[in-house]
């Protein structure tokens, strides 16, 4: 079981509320610093199996980040195998990984996963009843990864029902759990109580949360901004967070392999 503790203390930040990403979306490469050992220690690290990393959109906004993080190309770390995973109660999040698949016929990278035909209405106990159904098929997403990121909008059924649930199934199989959860504008009420209960339940199953809330991306871009560079900005700062995340996380398994 991984200490929460030392975990928090090894990424370095709250557990809620990190800060935003920067708007341009700036990838950074670090050279290492020869040492007398460097040579022993770069051979070892050549031969280690890589670190499995799933990264799962739930919801349609949890997948549309997701597709877009992959279709980036800048999802990748040298230590680190990420896996793509959607899972959703209806056709309209599963229909953008497939058209993602479809780029890539001869291995189809992103495993479609859906519970349902017609959603959840955002009704969070309809997305829990989906994902007692279907237990075994979402504990098969989780199985084997050494990290699960979890991508997701709160305030609505399928992410803020099933997205906690498999943050538990990832703690359960000793994953180091994830998440990247985007949340309600102020204004929306009925939904930012929805949020407000699946936050909490995201930061008691979650070793690490990032919160990107609608109302501080909103307030950066201004009230000239549309609907598409609401969902512009949202799948920037997912993607960095996504890629912040399994960068400091592959590095956290690989120490965590090493023997004391």
């Amino acid at each position: 079981m991984i200490n929460r503790r030392n975990t928090l203390a090894y990424f370095g930040a709250a557990t809620l509320g990190m800060n935003l990403p920067a708007l341009a979306f700036q990838p950074t490469s670090e050279t290492p610093i020869p040492s007398a050992a460097s040579g022993a220690e770069n051979e070892a690290a050549s031969v280690a199996p890589k670190v499995v990393c799933r990264i799962i959109g739930v919801g349609d906004l949890g997948i549309g980040v997701a597709v877009a993080a992959f279709a980036s190309g800048l999802i990748q770390a040298p230590d680190c195998q990420p896996e793509f995973a959607a899972v959703n109660l209806g056709r309209r999040g599963i229909s953008a990984a497939i058209k993602a698949n479809r780029q890539h016929p001869e291995y189809a990278p992103i495993r479609p996963v859906q519970l349902g035909r017609y959603g959840a209405g955002g009704n969070v106990t309809v997305a829990r009843a989906a994902a007692a159904k279907y237990d075994h098929t979402l504990r098969s997403l989780v199985d084997g990864a050494e990290i699960v990121i979890l991508v997701m909008g709160l305030g609505g059924g399928t992410g803020s029902g099933v997205g906690p649930i498999l943050a538990k199934m990832a703690q359960e199989v000793g994953a180091l759990t994830l998440a990247v959860a985007i949340t309600p504008f102020r204004w929306e009420c009925a939904a930012c109580q929805i949020a407000s209960q699946a936050s909490k339940d995201l930061e008691r199953e979650c070793t690490y949360t990032v919160t990107l809330p609608n109302q501080e991306i909103g307030d950066l871009l201004g009230v000239d901004a549309t609907l598409d560079d609401l969902v512009a900005q949202q799948e920037l700062c997912g993607s960095f967070s996504i890629h912040s995340l399994m960068t400091v996380g592959s590095r956290f398994c690989i120490d965590r392999r090493r023997p004391a």
